[in-house]
């Protein structure tokens, strides 16, 4: 390597060490962000999780309830009917 090959290199790596150091910070940057996003992601996903697991239980519960509901309503009718047989007997 001649003389001015080594002068232009050291003049070279002076200017690009800056360069080099805020791309080293970039990267550091980035890579924090990329965990951060992982970490979000995974805990949104945990939650939307617990959701469906939440709406299939409601949805259970609410069928449940329906037919608990027309299980009173039929034995309003039956009391309603049984209460008309003993008044008219």
């Amino acid at each position: 390597m001649s003389e001015i090959e080594k002068v232009l290199r050291a003049v070279l790596d002076e200017k690009l060490s800056p360069i080099n150091e805020s791309l080293q910070k970039l990267g550091q940057r980035i890579d924090t962000l990329e965990d951060g996003m992982n970490k979000q992601f995974g805990e949104t996903k945990s939650d939307l999780r617990i959701i469906r697991e939440q709406t299939a239980q409601n949805s259970e519960m609410q069928a449940e309830l329906h037919e608990t509901r027309d299980d009173v309503e039929n034995l309003k009718l039956d009391m309603k009917m049984v209460k008309k047989l003993i008044l008219n007997q």
